[in-house]
């Protein structure tokens, strides 16, 4: 058992989260900076999976080349091409690989989703535009309270989806709806962050912000797409472990549960293209947001900094 009480396991972790205690701490890297890009894909069953190794393909006629010493796990399936073109032996390596061994990049990682309900089964209505901006302020939110959690926010669910509820306005409902554009959703969770219960500090917040775009910077989706069943558990172990809250707080984080569920159905429906092209979009708008929150930075710390800034010596880039 914790000695510390409920109140000051949040003032600790607010300290290593903004630096106070950090600097003397080695932090592990988060989940999403292990996990290389393309590396989660969408699976057949519609879930998420660990992408199979590219098959190696060998010409058994070329002697060298088959007698040469192969590492099974880097390499992958190894098919001979002898009979039939190098096509087909490439069309059958796909179909026969195996998912691989396990990936170690994964530890620490939410659990991938082997399966989804998909979209059209969780409503009939057309999803509107702006729910991209849901998925940008839960992403900036989800990284966000990652960290002020240590990196364990499944320890404290209780506090952890607190801590989202506050953040994200799409999930507790302050917002009805989506947010009308990147800007908005990107600012009102600025605001948010300044709740006494989740405030810790400027650069805390920015990195946030750098982690989403981290996040987004996957091509096929799949760190998103980990990053949205993380915040999916969380709201369910929240709900699960707060039967001591009042009714009202229990139906809130249910209804963000359900919710933070129906935008990854949303996000899995996409195809990889489609997915490609709104993450490019959201991730120039976080860039144009870390740009705000330096400018605020720069100004608030007055002119000094300001002029530093703008005047370096000759030969600086």
């Amino acid at each position: 058992a914790s000695l510390l009480s409920e109140a000051g396991r949040a003032t600790f972790r607010r300290l290593v989260a903004d630096g106070s205690l950090a600097a003397r701490l080695q932090a592990a890297p988060a989940w999403w900076e292990r996990v290389p890009p393309a590396a989660v894909v969408g699976s057949v069953a519609g879930g998420w999976c660990v992408a199979a190794p590219a098959p190696r393909v060998v010409d058994v006629t070329d002697e060298a080349a088959a007698e040469a010493p192969v590492d099974a796990a880097a390499a992958g399936a190894l098919v001979e091409a002898g009979a039939g073109s190098k096509a087909e032996a490439e069309a059958r390596a796909g179909a026969t690989a195996g998912a691989g061994p396990a990936a170690p990049f994964l530890e620490g990682a939410p659990p991938l989703p082997a399966t989804i309900p998909p979209l059209r089964s969780l409503t009939s209505r057309a999803v509107p535009a702006g729910l991209r901006y849901s998925l940008l302020e839960q992403l900036v939110g989800y990284a966000y309270v990652y960290r002020l959690h240590c990196g364990a926010p499944e320890d404290d669910p209780l506090s952890a989806g607190a801590a989202l509820l506050a953040l994200c306005a799409t999930l507790s409902g302050s917002v009805p709806g989506v947010h009308p554009t990147a800007s908005e959703a990107l600012l009102r969770l600025a605001l948010s962050a300044d709740d006494p219960a989740v405030a810790t500090s400027p650069a805390f917040g920015a990195r946030a912000v750098a982690d989403a775009e981290t996040l987004l910077g996957d091509p096929a989706g799949g760190r998103a797409a980990m990053a949205l069943a993380g915040l999916d558990e969380l709201l369910r172990a929240c709900a699960c472990a707060g039967a001591a809250l009042p009714a009202a707080e229990r139906r809130c984080a249910r209804h963000a549960q359900r919710k933070a569920s129906f935008l990854a159905s949303w996000w899995r429906s996409l195809g990889e293209p489609e997915r490609r092209v709104v993450s490019e979009a959201l991730r120039f708008e976080l860039r144009k947001e870390l740009e705000r929150r330096e400018a605020l930075r720069v100004a608030a710390a007055g002119p000094q900094t300001a002029a530093a800034t703008l005047i370096r010596p000759v030969g600086d880039s």
